[in-house]
């Protein structure tokens, strides 16, 4: 492997540990507010691009969320006076 970033084997270990923090919470962030109600399949926006990888006994999805993004879910999961109040103050 090469250090290319010149940091140390101590500041190497808190940015993994940092990151998995991250990760974690962005996961349930995602699950708690996004996807609390279930995604309906098949779908295809074009502000989310989606990729499943597999490995033995688990499936792993990759979102890419692309411009727009927010809008999609905006208009997805938003009632209907909210999206008519948000149009208002854009």
């Amino acid at each position: 492997m090469m250090d290319k970033m010149d940091i140390t084997t101590a500041e190497y270990r808190e940015f993994v540990s940092s990151f998995g923090f991250y990760a974690n919470f962005l996961k349930k962030y995602l699950n708690n507010v996004y996807f609390k109600n279930g995604i309906r399949f098949p779908y295809n926006p074009k502000e989310i691009y989606t990729t499943l990888a597999f490995q033995e006994q688990s499936m792993h999805v990759f979102l890419t969320l692309n411009e727009d993004a927010d809008r999609f879910f905006e208009d997805q999961l938003w009632d209907d006076a909210a999206k008519k109040n948000r149009s208002t103050k854009a």
